[in-house]
């Protein structure tokens, strides 16, 4: 009686602090597993223990996921919620997978204390024909200033596609380190809105053996005066033969006053690899303004019905809709 007891109030804490921060996260159905400071708390709720998945916490506690039997559980993806509890809490998590498993993370950040930064660590492994697809949301309404650094390794013909979505936010300096082996595939997409903020990005990507592919697209949106600094570089060492390795930089600059920098490079050590790398800075189209006053549009209007237009051709390529829509509804509040 006293353990069932004790699982009821731990049931119903999780739901208290749920119901609590609801109105601030994506509202989904999936596995949630709430950061609380130091402290991991894993909503049981469809979470079976395997020793295919791991979260770790600074403490080194390891908690196990894997996929059930079940099907619904496959398509159900596992919800991080990182809750910044006191002052001068750092966060260092690590992931490993294994095995053929095919999971969906979503990243999601929350302050209550009143410092006003957060630091992270994120690293990942994966190994052996294993597929990721990781989605990162960052739209904090107290402009928090972020540190984040990620550590990523792919092994044997393993894939990760990366998603980041910056909506709101004060200041971020991201910096990503990633691994690719023996025929591993990298895909990276972010979405980023400028508003008098700052936004550093750099990732370094080593191509170490061979048939290894990377693709990056990165958008940016610069609604009013900011800043926004890109670095990528690339390296194909010599027995990484036959990769590729593709940068695309889309900017569609509003404000003229906004800085953008935006420098990536390339070291390449082989002759059988292929790599492009690409910038574009684009205005709204002079021709659909003009076509759109014509239809007795007020020009503030045209300038979001443009900037909605340039977002959604991003979200047409996503898979999980369900997710992706409530992103995009995100992106419609903002250009209401």
């Amino acid at each position: 009686m006293k353990k069932q007891n004790s699982k009821k109030k731990y049931n119903q804490k999780i739901e208290y602090i749920l119901n609590k921060i609801s109105k601030k996260i994506l509202q989904i159905k999936s596995n949630k597993i709430i950061i609380l400071g130091k402290k991991i708390i894993i909503y049981h709720k469809n979470i079976y223990i395997n020793k295919s998945f791991s979260i770790t916490s600074i403490k080194n506690k390891y908690y196990f996921l894997n996929k059930n039997s079940n099907k619904n559980y496959i398509n159900l993806p596992i919800h991080l919620i990182i809750i910044k509890k006191k002052k001068n809490d750092s966060f260092n998590i690590n992931i490993f997978i294994n095995d053929k498993i095919y999971l969906n993370i979503i990243e999601e950040f929350i302050n209550i204390s009143n410092d006003n930064y957060f630091n992270y660590n994120l690293n990942i492994c994966i190994n052996k024909k294993s597929y990721l697809n990781y989605l990162r949301l960052i739209n904090d309404k107290k402009k928090n200033k972020f540190y984040l650094q990620d550590n990523i390794k792919l092994n044997t013909k393993s894939k990760l596609k990366k998603n980041i979505f910056f909506i709101k936010f004060k200041k971020i300096n991201l910096i990503s380190n990633i691994k690719l082996k023996k025929k591993s595939f990298l895909n990276i997409n972010s979405i980023s809105i400028i508003r008098k903020n700052f936004l550093k990005f750099k990732i370094n990507i080593l191509h170490h053996s061979y048939k290894t592919k990377s693709y990056q697209k990165h958008n940016n949106i610069s609604l009013e005066p900011g800043v926004i600094d890109f670095s990528g570089w690339i390296k194909i060492f010599k027995k990484s033969y036959n990769s590729q390795a593709i940068i695309k930089n889309n900017h569609l600059c509003i404000c003229k006053k906004s800085i953008i920098n935006s420098s990536p490079k390339l070291g390449i050590w082989n002759k059988n690899a292929k790599c492009k790398h690409n910038v574009k800075i684009n205005n709204l189209n002079k021709k659909e303004i003009f076509y759109l006053l014509t239809r007795n549009i007020q020009f503030n209007k045209i300038k979001k019905i443009l900037i909605l237009k340039f977002i959604k051709k991003i979200f047409k390529k996503q898979n999980k809709k369900n997710i992706y829509n409530k992103i995009y509804y995100i992106y419609l509040k903002i250009f209401k």
